[in-house]
């Protein structure tokens, strides 16, 4: 037989198998349940109806709280700034 054709006995593959570590376990684990956490969840949405009646409601209280003005130089010139 030719010495670079080695066969090992039984016993000693099972003692150069590699054993994977608790730690190296514990922190795959981890890395995993961390990525799950800070995974961006999706946000909670409205309809459209949702928003335009959530806009009606903002404006009742906005316009019984304060005057509305209605001078065509001021709006011009708000109008302006806006764009």
């Amino acid at each position: 037989m030719a010495h670079w054709l080695h066969i090992d006995s039984p016993t000693k593959m099972r003692k150069r198998e590699k054993v994977i570590s608790p730690l190296i376990i514990k922190r795959a684990i981890a890395i995993v349940v961390i990525g799950i956490v800070l995974m961006p969840q999706p946000l909670p949405s409205i309809t459209v109806k949702e928003e335009q009646e959530m806009a009606r409601e903002f404006m009742k209280i906005v316009l019984s709280q304060f005057e509305l003005i209605e001078d065509p130089v001021i709006n011009e010139y708000v109008n302006h700034v806006g764009n």
